[in-house]
């Protein structure tokens, strides 16, 4: 599956996957931001100090990356560092949940926050997850961009098939393979796969080593 597929993250079918759901939390920060500035819906001194903490929460990623910590590393900071300064913030979140008019983008990304949690704070028990999604739409970017030029994405099929082609090209790409290549490998042993284990086998990276050595004697 690729980094660009989504899933209702209350969907009974993410464990049987082994898929975590991680929703964002950079969508409520960025709410929160314009509350501050354009409106008080929740009073601005109560904006600035949520939006601090999800700062720190950006400072503490930012600090790892720097210390080049790896996986389980990672785990144990974010256990000890950012666990505490999520749970200040689901305090500040539910005092506020209800100073906040229904109708209100504010009241919205409050909920949401609440109601997904348990999802959101699970990136702490995965160190190699990141807190943001930047990397997967800095990767569909290009898909985004040229869609609305391409005649075959004007119906659900189309729009299937595009989904389906980029995934696998740019799995291919996070893997550290040509994707023309790595496309002209799939069309090559399609034909013969008769079983899952066929098919996990296709996956990019079960032959970025294959693929890889092939190039080398090619060079």
């Amino acid at each position: 599956l690729g980094s660009g597929t989504t899933f209702d993250s209350g969907s009974s079918l993410l464990p049987d996957l082994g898929i975590v759901a991680i929703p964002m939390l950079i969508a409520l920060k960025s709410i929160l931001t314009q509350t501050g500035i354009v409106r008080a819906q929740v009073d601005t001194q109560g904006c600035t100090v949520a939006r601090s903490k999800m700062d720190a929460l950006d400072r503490i990623e930012r600090h790892m990356d720097q210390l080049d910590m790896d996986d389980e590393q990672r785990y144990i900071y974010r256990q000890e560092h950012a666990k505490p300064k999520l749970d200040e913030l689901k305090v500040w979140l539910e005092k506020n949940s209800t100073k906040v008019a229904k109708d209100t983008l504010t009241h919205k990304a409050i909920s949401y926050t609440l109601n997904q949690w348990e999802h959101l704070i699970a990136y702490c028990d995965h160190g190699q997850l990141k807190i943001s999604n930047v990397l997967v739409e800095n990767a569909i970017r290009p898909f985004v961009i040229g869609r609305k030029g391409w005649l075959f994405a004007d119906t659900p099929g189309g729009a299937n098939a595009s989904a389906l082609y980029y995934t696998l090209i740019e799995t291919a790409k996070a893997n550290g393979i040509d994707p023309f290549k790595y496309i002209l490998h799939l069309c090559t042993h399609i034909a013969s796969i008769d079983t899952v284990d066929d098919v996990e086998a296709l996956l990019p990276w079960n032959v970025k080593e294959q693929l890889t050595q092939r190039n080398s004697i090619d060079a």
